[in-house]
């Protein structure tokens, strides 16, 4: 898709900061399906949280005037089957206004090369039943193999 690039984000610059929050924020609406949104305290720790994790590997879409217009937050896990690491998408989401012009797309496809790269086992994703992006994610060459089950503590 020409005018799209995608590159890691940068948690210690503002700039993409801003921009993971903006983003976040937006995509928790539809997380939500009530309207609601994260909360400005969640908002207000996230960056932090994220680079004292350690783990996070946030890949951010731009358009060509320099915008941010996606991101997949991604999440290094550990497979005990293969004694790799594996890459699970926490978070992929596109601003409205760019959404079903292949945005998507080409973050996972930024994700499967940069796991691909580095020697992980696999590319894993949560998603709810009526997401409808889950027709995106099996063009991308996902499969729905498993149940996904949370007990939330917080």
């Amino acid at each position: 898709m020409p005018g799209i690039t995608i590159r890691l984000a940068d948690l210690t610059a503002p700039e993409d900061r801003a921009a993971i929050c903006r983003l976040t924020r937006e995509y928790s609406a539809t997380v939500f399906n009530d309207g609601s949104f994260l909360s400005d305290e969640v908002l207000a720790r996230l960056p932090d949280a994220m680079l004292a994790h350690g783990g996070i590997r946030t890949f951010m879409a731009f358009d060509d005037s320099g915008s941010a217009v996606g991101l997949a937050t991604c999440i290094t896990s550990f497979s005990t089957f293969a004694a790799a690491p594996v890459l699970n998408i926490h978070d992929l989401c596109v601003t409205e206004t760019q959404r079903g012009q292949g945005v998507g797309a080409l973050l996972l496809e930024a994700v499967e090369a940069a796991a691909r790269e580095q020697g992980y086992a696999k590319v894993t994703l949560e998603v709810v039943h009526d997401n409808p992006a889950r027709r995106l994610y099996a063009r991308a060459g996902l499969v729905e193999d498993a149940i996904f089950c949370v007990k939330m503590l917080k």
